[in-house]
């Protein structure tokens, strides 16, 4: 039987502290729909420009730093941000489903935050140099070290980044990770112009990380309270429930990450490079938009955890408007992917067209089942989501091992193939199974999602067979149609055309609100 959510907590027993208001939800009710969909505006103009500039950061780095050198970071990239994810235990997500939260219960959660995420930074440091001993290669070393406080500050951020979810400020939120974002990239870019090799990499991700949990901890005007190891030991709810939200977040980032440390271990780190660039470009508009959103849709899927009908209707509506931004995106990286390496990586990438091919299928069906795995984790399923992501870690790991002596595209085919195939209708039996989802309603909505996908790639391979003519000027007729069958979807449905013309109007206030209540 699986868990059911978290009950209003009674474990730690304080006397009224005015500092509980910042956690406060019931005023939310009322105009939950309204505010999210204000923040999701919000959120969207945040991610469109961290999609430009993230854009232009990696064209710069991709000709200043060489494939080789990119290789050594992604080689431990994904240990890292496993660590990092551990290092967060759910944490965050609990503190946001929760239908109650006090300051010092969140204090003794942002406590067990960092013990973790010190502790497996030292742990990183340790094992830096027997990694780089198993790939023979001890430039890897000093990169691992250097990387190890990356697993700290993500730890110390995530109780900031729930309080401002749990407020729905999602404007602020969006406004401090953008500057930090815009500080990092320069960072990188000079230091990559300077000869920092795969340093500038590295740096990267520390002064992000680095300046985004200064710029939260001003943002939401929050301080946690001294640790008090009655606080911590009295938090076993939440931390039951963060712990299958850990290990169900550990299991699905072995998933992800493993065809890249399977390519740098079997094929070197040139391939290793390639499927890192070609991945981060695939999934760039779900990290960018969708990931974003979460922020939005995750509280107010949970405030609706006890109401079928709006549950549904909320899911439904807005994982059909973010795909209007992410299925196009992935449909031009699938039927454009020589132009879009060509035009932001340049021709040493030449390798990471077809990977790119092959992954946007993950771009194009990333937000539905993003919206499914929301639902469950709002509803307090988090053992039924770590059931489902050890059956697909087993499943990848056959498919990965039979695939491998094929090469490296064919061992990214068969990682698409699973996750699309396989997890994808699991994890919709999932969550229309154990949560209050109606089933008709969203089978109807993800119906329409899956035909406009079929007929916009349909058209779009036609139109590059039927021209003959270069790269670029193909990927730019493709890009085109795609948007044009956009226009004429959202002009033939009178929701979709209402929302947008409601985003357009909302969104430079939506931005203003920044600054009056961020």
């Amino acid at each position: 039987m699986a868990a059911s959510p978290d009950p209003t907590p009674r474990a730690i027993a304080v006397t009224p502290d005015p500092r509980d208001a910042l956690f406060e939800t019931s005023g939310q009710q009322a105009d939950l729909a309204h505010r999210t969909g204000r923040s999701a505006v919000a959120v969207l103009l945040f991610a469109g420009l961290r999609l430009i500039l993230t854009l232009a950061t990696t064209a710069g780095l991709a000709r200043l730093v060489p494939p080789s050198e990119q290789g050594l970071v992604a080689m431990i990239l994904p240990g890292v941000l496993i660590a990092a994810g551990l290092a967060e235990f759910g944490l965050a997500q609990v503190a946001v489903q929760r239908e109650a939260m006090t300051h010092r219960q969140a204090s003794a959660l942002f406590w067990v935050n960092l013990g973790l995420g010190v502790g497996l930074a030292v742990a990183a440091a340790l094992v830096a140099v027997p990694v780089a001993h198993l790939y023979g290669l001890p430039a890897l070393a000093g990169l691992i070290a250097a990387l190890a406080p990356v697993i700290v500050l993500t730890a110390a951020n995530a109780q900031f980044v729930a309080l401002l979810r749990r407020q729905l400020r999602l404007r602020a939120l969006e406004a401090v990770s953008f500057a930090a974002l815009c500080a990092a990239s320069a960072t990188s870019v000079t230091a990559a112009l300077l000869g920092a090799g795969a340093g500038a990499l590295v740096l990267q991700l520390l002064v992000q990380q680095g300046l985004t949990c200064l710029g939260l901890a001003i943002a939401s005007r929050w301080r946690p309270g001294p640790p008090r190891p009655g606080d911590i030991a009295q938090a076993a709810p939440a931390l039951r429930l963060g712990g299958f939200l850990a290990a169900e977040r550990l299991v699905g980032d072995l998933t992800v990450r493993m065809p890249l440390v399977a390519a740098g271990r079997v094929f070197g780190p040139e391939a290793a490079a390639l499927l890192l660039r070609s991945d981060a470009l695939a999934m760039m508009p779900f990290r960018r938009i969708g990931t974003s959103l979460s922020g939005a849709f995750l509280p107010a899927l949970s405030r609706l955890q006890h109401q079928p009908e709006a549950l549904t209707a909320m899911l439904c509506r807005q994982v059909s408007r973010a795909n209007l931004i992410v299925v196009p995106a992935g449909l031009v990286l699938c039927l454009a992917s020589d132009a879009v390496i060509r035009v932001l990586l340049g021709p040493d990438w030449a390798g990471a067209a077809p990977l790119l091919a092959i992954l946007s299928a993950l771009t194009v069906t990333s937000m539905s089942l993003a919206g499914l795995s929301w639902t469950l984790t709002a509803c307090g399923k988090g053992r039924v989501l770590l059931r489902f992501r050890l059956a697909a870690l087993g499943i990848n790991i056959v498919a990965l091992l039979a695939a491998a002596p094929f090469g490296l595209t064919a061992m990214v085919a068969a990682r698409v193939a699973v996750r699309v195939l396989v997890e994808g209708p699991a994890l919709g039996w999932l969550a229309l199974t154990w949560t209050p989802l109606r089933g008709p309603a969203v089978m109807r909505s993800y119906g329409e999602e899956a035909l406009f996908a079929l007929i916009a790639l349909g058209a779009g391979a036609a139109l590059r067979l039927w021209l003959e003519a270069s790269a670029l000027a193909e990927g730019a007729a493709v890009t085109a149609l795609i948007g044009a069958l956009v226009l004429v979807r959202v002009a033939a449905d009178p929701g979709l055309r209402r929302d947008v013309m409601r985003a357009v109007a909302v969104g430079p206030a939506a931005c203003r609100g920044v600054r009056r209540n961020g």
